[in-house]
């Protein structure tokens, strides 16, 4: 298992001696995650898309470890039931560092993790700014994630300058149709996105349950501004024509699903051949088949 530290800070008070701890952390570990928390809070000098822009462009340029970047929404939520929220859709992490002091105690208590807080001397702020560039979304489940999905994200490398990947449905999991937790599917997903399309993609959870016009018109202000969105859900397909965006399917038919791979573990049928070589080797790593089985027999 990758070692992997969480860092929650309040980028938007970005400074250069957050950047030098970051850097002087990020040798103790494989991974590393940054979380923008509660997004939706207004007031602030870019909109979380627009923070989740200038980020990467600052990391990818800064940082030579793999990270996964991505906001989590608070929604109302107690600030309890926020951060355990943070174990179900984040890779395993062993270390969370933190610039603010006054949680420290709780949130070490509340994640069963050890916290430090790094206090910065230096108050200017970094100027942030947030990169154009074309996009194309595309919202998936990824209960796996298959060759069906890589197909989509592919196509999509050829036609935009930069994807955008929603795991949708983030708080389901040890469901018959929901197996992985988010941060079992961003586990899965982020090595053959490195591998295929590195420093041209965003990989966000999100816990949507459903697809509304609400939920779509939230991505505008959560990610990175986007121009397409791939899809052969007939829903979203009309929701985005709704909203006027442009609606791209895949160019080519797929023969494969995640419920037939889910049904093949369960008969203990073959099912390499419809996933990346990537994604087949984490699932063989992991719990997730055995899983599948249980929740199939019940």
């Amino acid at each position: 298992m990758a070692k992997r530290a969480l860092f929650v800070f309040d980028w938007h008070r970005l400074t250069e001696q957050h950047l030098a701890f970051i850097i002087s952390r990020a040798e103790r570990y494989d991974e590393l995650i940054f979380l923008v928390d509660r997004p939706e809070e207004l007031g602030k000098s870019l909109n979380a898309g627009e923070l989740l822009t200038a980020l990467k462009g600052i990391f990818s340029a800064r940082l030579e470890k793999p990270f996964y970047l991505f906001p989590v929404t608070g929604k109302s939520l107690p600030v309890l039931y926020h951060w355990l929220r943070w174990r179900i859709i984040c890779p395993y992490f062993s270390m969370v560092y933190i610039d603010n002091p006054i949680v420290q105690a709780q949130l070490q208590h509340v994640l069963k993790t050890p916290v430090e807080v790094f206090s910065p001397k230096d108050r200017d702020p970094l100027l942030l700014s947030a990169r154009q560039a074309t996009r194309g979304l595309f919202i998936t489940r990824a209960q796996p994630f298959h060759a069906g999905h890589a197909a989509f994200v592919q196509q999509m490398e050829q036609e935009v300058e930069e994807v955008i990947i929603v795991v949708a449905m983030a708080n389901m999991s040890h469901q018959p149709a929901d197996i992985a937790t988010a941060g079992e599917r961003l586990e899965m997903i982020q090595p053959w996105l490195q591998k295929v399309i590195p420093k041209r993609y965003y990989l966000v959870p999100l816990p949507y349950s459903d697809f509304t016009m609400e939920n779509l018109y939230e991505l505008e202000y959560l990610l990175p501004s986007f121009e397409h969105i791939y899809t052969s859900n007939p829903t979203i397909m009309a929701m985005a024509a709704t909203a006027h965006y442009s609606v791209r399917q895949l160019h080519k038919k797929m023969d494969v699903s995640s419920t037939m791979i889910r049904d093949c573990i369960v008969k203990d049928q073959s099912y390499k051949e419809y996933l990346p070589e990537i994604v087949y080797r984490y699932l063989q790593r992991s719990d997730i088949p055995g899983r599948i089985k249980k929740l199939g027999e019940s």
